[in-house]
Formats: structure tokens, C-alpha cells, sequence
């Protein structure tokens, strides 16, 4: 019996490297998600469309894990302070899948000889040192400036950037002749309630906790 207690209060020998696993399958998932509709069309206009919308997809879907989880980490367990160096990690994820999904944005646009122009091209460049920057304040490297408060604040304003970037391009699809699918409405209300979730962690962590406190 005291081997046994021993061995389970024992630390396990298995470390993961969230980083590498974020990483990891953010290209993976992207990936997959392009190469199945040029599996299914080919490496024709339609295929690259497809895939540029199936990439920009997914790479959304790995948007809200940072985006949710500071507010998700107040709202349910109370303990932000203790995972605030965590989930700014978590936007590794989207780093990997949303640079995947600008490659095949280039391609899509490229194909047939045709070129991005300047305002696509200034485009792209100003996407990918957005993403550069959630990359650098994530806490994998530096962790000590990293740390810092403003580096924490120019991180939160990057992913508003892309929720406001990811909010407007669905919001444009129902505008024009052409009715837009229900994916784009989906998408637009996943994203509206994420707003209103972080509304309410935010509530929680300015309101409700310092009430508590002082009622304690």
C-alpha cells in the first residue's frame, strides 16, 4: 500500500510540448482541409476556392480557442491569473492553421498566371505580421518580457483584429445579388456568441469577483 501511495503521488515522467501540439495540429487539421476538396475537384479554380474557404474555415474554429479562453478560465473556474501564461499559447494553433490557410489564399488567387496586385499583396503582408505577433507575445520565447502587461494587451488586440477581420468578411457575404449559404450565418452567430461570452468573463472579473471580496 505504500508503494502504491508512492507511486501515485510520484510526478509522471511525461511532458508534453503544448506548443509543438498546438502547432502541430493546426497544420495538420489546415492541411487536411485542403487537400480533401483539391482531392475532390482537382487543382482547378474550384478546388482552390474551395479550399481557401475550407482553410479559412477551420483556421476560425482554432481562432476561439484563444479567443474564449480567458473568459472561459473566469467565468467557470475562477482561476485566470493561474492560466493566463497558458492560454496565450493556445493561439499557436491558429498561427499554424491560419498560415496555412493565407498559402492556399495565394494560390487560389495566383492560379491561372493571375497575380495578387498590390492591395492583396499588402493585404497578406499585414495578415501575416498580425499572426507574427501572436507568435512573439505568446510566451514561448522570452517569457519574462512576455510577460509584461503590454505585450498581454497588443496579444488580446491581435485577436480582436482577427474576430473583427473574421466578423466583417462573413457579413459580407450577404451583400450582393447571391443569397450566401448558411455556413456564413453560423459563422456569424458562433462569433457573436463569443463576443458575448467574453463580455461576460470581462463582467465577471470587473463586477461579481470584487462584490465577493468584499462580501468575504
Amino acid at each position: 500500500m505504500v508503494a502504491l501511495d508512492s507511486a501515485a503521488r510520484a510526478p509522471s515522467q511525461i511532458r508534453f510540448n503544448l506548443p509543438a501540439l498546438l502547432i502541430g495540429g493546426g497544420l495538420a487539421g489546415a492541411i487536411w482541409a485542403a487537400a480533401g476538396p483539391l482531392a475532390f475537384l482537382g487543382f482547378t479554380y474550384e478546388g482552390w476556392s474551395l479550399a481557401n474557404r475550407a482553410t479559412d474555415e477551420f483556421a476560425g474554429l482554432m481562432f476561439l480557442v484563444p479567443f474564449l479562453a480567458p473568459a472561459v478560465a473566469t467565468l467557470f473556474s475562477g482561476q485566470r491569473k493561474t492560466t493566463r501564461r497558458d492560454y496565450r499559447r493556445l493561439a499557436l494553433g491558429f498561427v499554424a492553421a491560419y498560415a496555412i490557410h493565407l498559402s492556399v489564399a495565394i494560390l487560389a488567387a495566383t492560379i491561372d498566371g493571375e497575380r495578387l496586385g498590390a492591395i492583396g499583396t499588402a493585404n497578406i503582408a499585414f495578415q501575416l505580421l498580425m499572426l507574427s505577433s501572436l507568435v512573439a507575445t505568446s510566451g514561448v520565447w522570452f517569457r519574462d518580457v512576455t510577460n509584461h502587461p503590454l505585450c498581454r494587451q497588443f496579444q488580446n488586440a491581435t485577436l480582436w483584429f482577427f474576430w473583427l477581420a473574421y466578423t466583417f468578411a462573413y457579413i459580407g457575404h450577404f451583400d450582393g445579388p447571391h443569397i450566401a449559404d448558411a455556413s456564413f450565418g453560423i459563422g456569424l452567430m458562433v462569433l457573436v456568441v463569443a463576443l458575448l461570452v467574453r463580455f461576460s468573463g470581462a463582467l465577471k472579473s470587473v463586477w461579481v469577483r470584487p462584490m465577493a471580496e468584499k462580501v468575504g
